[in-house]
């Protein structure tokens, strides 16, 4: 580094970090190889230190994911796709999942904010990646109201709608159920309760980290329902109900 410094002191020459290859091009003859090769490697030492300390900045400064949004996009999402797969009209699956500080939100092809202020008992906007599709979003926790998820919504073309249990451990405190509308008259009547806003939340959540079941239910037009309930003990007698009966027709 002192041969180096020797050298610009010997050319009298004031070196900035962004232009210490300009001024090699430019003195070129003034140096001998040796000195150009020695301020080549100030110059990589330099953009590589610049880059080390951005990336320990970013580091430090960026938002880390608890591993609610790793969740969401490689285990929620997929267990969705895969029952849009199946061929079995009704099917369902489990996930264990970790909510932590975020919420997921569930939002239904037709969306009337007015309409369901009856419902929500607050007017939510349907976020503008949606469009005219049904969707899961993640929110980070403090921003499902503003109708901005966290990233881009995950669309899906035939779902209708997405709903969650009416269980009051997973109720949004504003929100009303919503007696069924979602199912024929064949499907018995352990399908046919009330249903919620699908909000996954999990500061309501007794426990961030748990079983959440899954259900998909396809209906003579060919559109889909999902339907999602947290397992603990309020659930688990109609999960194991509604379980029972869909084994019973997929055999």
């Amino acid at each position: 580094m002192a041969a180096v410094l020797e050298i610009i002191r010997s050319k009298n020459i004031v070196v900035y970090p962004d232009n210490i290859i300009t001024i090699m091009f430019r003195n070129k003859k003034a140096f001998t190889l040796q000195e150009a090769i020695t301020l080549a490697l100030v110059a990589v030492i330099l953009v590589s230190t610049v880059a080390i300390v951005y990336k320990i900045y970013s580091s430090f400064t960026s938002e880390r994911d608890d591993g609610s949004l790793a969740n969401f996009e490689d285990g929620l999402i997929p267990k969705v796709q895969e029952l849009l797969k199946s061929d079995k009209k009704l099917d369902y699956t489990q996930i264990n999942y970790f909510i932590g500080a975020a919420a997921i939100v569930g939002y239904n092809k037709a969306w009337d904010s007015q309409q369901n202020l009856q419902i929500i008992g607050l007017k939510i906007e349907k976020p503008n990646s949606c469009s005219d599709k049904a969707c899961l979003c993640f929110f980070k926790q403090s921003s499902v109201l503003s109708g901005n998820p966290y990233k881009p919504c995950i669309k899906f073309d035939k779902v209708a709608y997405f709903l969650k249990d009416s269980d009051a451990a997973v109720a949004y405190s504003t929100e009303r159920a919503v007696q069924n509308i979602f199912y024929d008259s064949l499907v018995p009547d352990t399908f046919k309760t009330e249903y919620k806003y699908m909000l996954l939340d999990g500061s309501n959540l007794k426990q961030k980290s748990q079983a959440i079941y899954i259900e998909k239910y396809q209906n003579a037009n060919g559109e889909f329902t999902f339907y999602f309930a947290p397992v603990n003990d309020a659930t688990r007698d109609k999960i194991n109900k509604r379980k029972a009966y869909i084994d019973s027709v997929n055999k």
